[in-house]
């Protein structure tokens, strides 16, 4: 079992340390603790901010974009963070209207903003993505990051000291050649080990089933090559729970040791829905490649993990970190005393379990939603009376309710539905017969809106 920090209380941990949609996870220790960001797709706010002590406990705490960069168009992935001399940067990727994503560069005092959009770094013809700001043991700056397309590698080139611009032309690090990279190399880091430089890569394909991702190493005499790949690749795969490992970042953990904050799939996601945040052990081989996991495969036991929940009262002025809503549509909400208004829109939260209750509060009228992979929605919702089971825009059932105060709904095997209501003074009601969604398909959102909103909670379906 991995220590984050030998001799101390804590030292045993469950993986996922971040656990929902957190895909691309970038890290950094500074300021007494650690900070992540991740990618965020196509929602917004765009890039979240994540904060911890002990790189095991984390709580998000902001994001870089509340709103998308005018000249982005979606496909907001793979945020490198670093800083520098008190100068935090964002290294991420997005598409531009009518063209494939470009690298560009966000700026800030703090990691928790506010940023400032800086512009374009890297722009390929086929695409530029997963950039990651390294130095060498001089202090001099390189960015490394992947042209996109199968059978595209990972190139580097030195960074300006402002980190706005790049010294000298891309020069290729690696390409896919290897059968268990089918085509891919991505999702680089470098870190100095022993004398050497290794490079730290994903290869395989990440986002589809059967997923195959995994990590590998190549070493270099300088952070721009060449570089050698090594023989025993891949030194990270799916084990203990999880599969598709990869993506991440290497950081200095609190005893001392190296830790990888990356990504994986539970096995029992058989669509590859949910990338959540891991955190494994790193350490040096004695002929100096380094060693990923237990075994090579991610950290699986340990501690027991405590039952995933999640529960808002809305109580603030503003909505609480995790909440999302399309980048391209935000939605029209208000705050205030202890309710949440949405008049147009929704705000939703990526949710992993497969089995799971979702309940909220509703004045009189609100629907509380499903949103499932490939755009699929089932819904409940309560307005004038009555109360709706919805699949998209079909009505499914329908239950007669004057006063309406609160909504649920529960999910079975990540696909079947119940829907329930509950009037002032009555117990709950079903809503129709229970809704299967079509194979293939799975839940990836919690959704909120429109409508008038009290408490809201997620837990394990008892």
């Amino acid at each position: 079992m991995f220590a984050c920090a030998p001799g101390a209380a804590s030292a045993a941990f469950s993986n996922p340390v971040i656990p929902g949609n957190v895909a691309d996870p970038s890290v950094v220790r500074a300021d007494g603790g650690y900070w992540a960001a991740a990618t965020s797709g196509g929602w917004a706010p765009v890039f979240p901010i994540f904060r911890s002590r002990d790189l095991v406990r984390w709580r998000q705490v902001g994001s870089v974009f509340a709103r998308a960069p005018a000249w982005a168009r979606g496909n907001f992935w793979a945020p490198g963070l670093t800083v520098r001399r008190g100068r935090w940067s964002v290294y991420y990727s997005a598409s531009r209207r009518g063209g494939k994503p470009c690298i560009a560069v966000a700026q800030a005092a703090r990691p928790t903003g506010p940023w400032r959009d800086r512009g374009f770094i890297v722009c390929q013809r086929s695409g530029s993505i997963d950039a990651a700001a390294v130095r060498d043991a001089h202090g001099r700056r390189y960015l490394v990051w992947k042209r996109m397309g199968v059978g595209s590698g990972i190139y580097g080139a030195r960074l300006a000291a402002s980190g706005r611009r790049l010294l000298s032309r891309p020069r290729l690090l690696i390409e896919p050649g290897r059968p268990w990279e089918e085509g891919v190399t991505e999702g680089p880091d470098v870190v100095r080990e022993g004398g050497s430089y290794v490079l730290v890569y994903s290869g395989g394909h990440c986002c589809r089933p059967p997923c195959s991702y995994a990590v590998g190493l190549a070493r270099a005499p300088n952070v721009l090559g060449p570089y050698e790949k090594y023989d025993a690749n891949p030194v990270f795969a799916g084990g203990n729970g999880w599969k598709c490992p990869g993506h991440g970042t290497l950081v200095r953990a609190p005893g001392g040791g190296r830790a990888f904050l990356h990504h994986a799939y539970r096995d029992d996601d058989p669509f590859n829905v949910h990338r959540q945040a891991l955190l494994d052990p790193v350490e040096p081989t004695p002929d100096g490649w380094l060693a990923f996991g237990e075994g090579g495969a991610p950290v699986g036991s340990g501690a027991p993990p405590a039952p995933l929940e999640l529960s808002d009262a809305f109580a603030g002025r503003a909505l609480a970190p995790g909440w999302q809503w399309p980048y391209d549509g935000p939605p029209i909400v208000q705050l205030g005393g202890g309710r949440l208004r949405v008049f147009h829109g929704t705000v939703s939260r990526a949710w992993a379990p497969r089995d799971f209750a979702a309940e909220v509060r509703i004045a009189r009228r609100g629907r509380l939603a499903l949103l499932f992979t490939g755009g699929r929605k089932i819904a409940v919702s309560a307005s004038r009376g009555r109360v709706l089971l919805l699949e998209g825009s079909r009505v499914r059932g329908r239950l007669p309710l004057a006063r309406a105060t609160a909504l649920r709904l529960h999910v079975r095997g990540g696909r079947a539905v119940a829907a329930y209501a509950r009037g002032r003074g009555t117990g709950w009601w079903r809503v129709g017969a229970p809704v299967v969604a079509p194979s293939g398909v799975a839940v990836d959102r919690v959704a909120l809106g429109p409508g008038v909103f009290g408490a809201v909670r997620l837990e394990p379906l008892r």
